[in-house]
This record gives structure tokens, sequence and C-alpha cells, in this order.
């Protein structure tokens, strides 16, 4: 049960009650999850959004106390989850398999600033692997030489990609800048997709990541971005980054602003920039 305490913390951005806050809807959300069709990719965005949501009812004058916030959660957890389960019931996911990009049988012939674009479409859509690939990252690098090439070329592919897919392509692009990379289970951690780890000259640094696949039109709230600062703070992370293949709404841009040396935005356009720049690094 959340108290009063929790209203006034959560209205005051307090580190510690966004993390409480999120911890209690993320409790109820498994239960929700268990009987319902719902996802690991989908429990983190209703964490972020019922903390979002609470954040608004609180400004609103709507929910003033410790248990009017606890049902406020508990009802919107219900009606985000029973949203999904119609959905799920009606729709059939379709998602492009990371691993078609990885054959070894063939790879297409590529010079210098150039991708031959019939073969590597061909390769992107028709390729299997008979074996599983380990989540080592001298896999990554291999898979690398292919994968980045193609998405030079054709960026918009990754919308195609599958949410945990999408969470190997930024590990990807942190192991390219020297980070030491550890992908967690899907949906074990509640928000962190990625724990990165990097020695510099005054030690080891810690970065927590969120990768959220959304479409050009669904842009992350500042409800996610506080989630996941909160998970930063209870880490204790030396930085906590978000990045989507989405852009970020006007007040997560001005929360970042605020707590810019423990926070980190990439969008889309970095997405690029991040392509572009791949093996340039020295």
């Amino acid at each position: 049960m959340l108290t009063d305490d929790h209203v006034a913390g959560l209205a005051e951005g307090d580190p510690e009650t966004l993390t409480a806050v999120m911890r209690f809807a993320y409790s109820i959300v498994t239960r929700e999850a268990r009987q319902k069709r719902i996802q690991p990719f989908d429990i983190e965005d209703i964490v972020g959004d019922a903390l979002a949501e609470s954040f608004a009812l609180i400004r609103e004058g709507k929910v003033s106390d410790g248990n009017q916030l606890t049902q406020a959660v508990k009802r919107f957890v219900w009606r985000y989850s029973q949203r999904i389960h119609r959905k799920a019931l009606h729709e059939t996911r379709t998602h492009i398999n990371f691993d078609e990009l990885v054959g070894r049988e063939s790879v297409p012939s590529v010079s210098p600033g150039r991708i031959d674009d019939v073969r590597a479409e061909k390769i992107y859509q028709d390729k299997r692997v008979q074996e599983q690939h380990s989540q080592t990252q001298a896999d990554l690098l291999v898979i690398d030489n292919e994968l980045i090439k193609y998405f030079r070329s054709h960026p918009e592919k990754m919308y195609e990609l599958n949410p945990r897919k999408f969470e190997e392509l930024v590990a990807l692009f942190l192991a390219d800048m020297g980070y030491s990379i550890e992908l967690t289970a899907e949906g074990a951690d509640g928000g962190v997709d990625i724990f990165a780890t990097q020695k510099t000259g005054i030690g080891e640094v810690l970065l927590i990541v969120d990768c959220k696949r959304y479409a050009p039109s669904n842009h992350v709230g500042v409800g996610i971005v506080r989630s996941l600062y909160g998970l930063g703070e209870m880490h204790r992370a030396t930085k906590s980054m978000l990045a989507t293949t989405s852009f970020f709404t006007r007040q997560a841009i001005e929360f970042e602003k605020e707590v810019r040396h423990r926070l980190s935005l990439r969008d889309y356009n970095s997405l690029i920039e991040w392509i572009d720049g791949y093996g340039l690094r020295t």
C-alpha cells in the first residue's frame, strides 16, 4: 500500500519515492500478466505510464492521500492490462527475426560506402540460422559487420525489429563505444535492458539503459523518463540512458536538462549518428 508520504515525495520528484511507486505498480502488473496475454516489453510500459498517470492526478488535485494513490495505480494498471489483453486476442504480432540477419552461407558483397541493396534485402528477409548464437561480445561484433551496413542504407528497418532485438542493436553500439555489456533477461529488471560498464582513468563507470522501439508518432513521455532516473538512483549508476527509435516529449527533454549529469536521452537522430559512426571510433 502507498502512503501519504509517497504522495508528497512523488509530487517533489523524490528518487526513492519514484522507485517505490514503480515497484508497487510492477508488483500489480506482474500479477495481471499471469492471467492475461501481457508481454514483458508491455510490462515496463505499463509501469512507466502508471507513474506518469500518478504525477498527473496529483498535479490536478485528484489524488491527495496514500489510499487514493494506491487505488489510482491499481485502476490504471487494470484498465491498461485489459486493453492489451483485448488487443492480443484480436491481433497477431509479427516481428522480423534478428537471427535471420546473420546467416553465414552467403553474405552480400559490399564496396566502400555502398551496399548491394537487392542482395542485402534478400538476406534481411530470407536468411535463417540453424543454431542459437550466444550473447557474447565477440558474437555481437560478428553480427555488426552485416547488420550495421544494412541499417546505414535502411535505417527505417529499425522499426521492424521487435523490442528485444532493438535492445541487442543498442548493445552493439555500446560495445563499439568501448563498453562491456550485459543484456538483462526479458522483463527481468523492470525497465533496465542493458548494464554497460567501462573502465576509465578515474575508475569504472556504470551505465544503465532502457530501450524503446516505438513508432515515430509514439513519443516517450516524462513518466517513463522519470522512472528510469529512479532506477538509476536505485542501482547507484553513474548515468542512466534511454534510447528510442522515436522522439521525446517536451516535458521529458526539460527533465533531462534538470538532471543532465545523471540522465541521457537518445532519439532516432542519435541512432542514425551511432550507425554512421560505427567502426570509426578509436
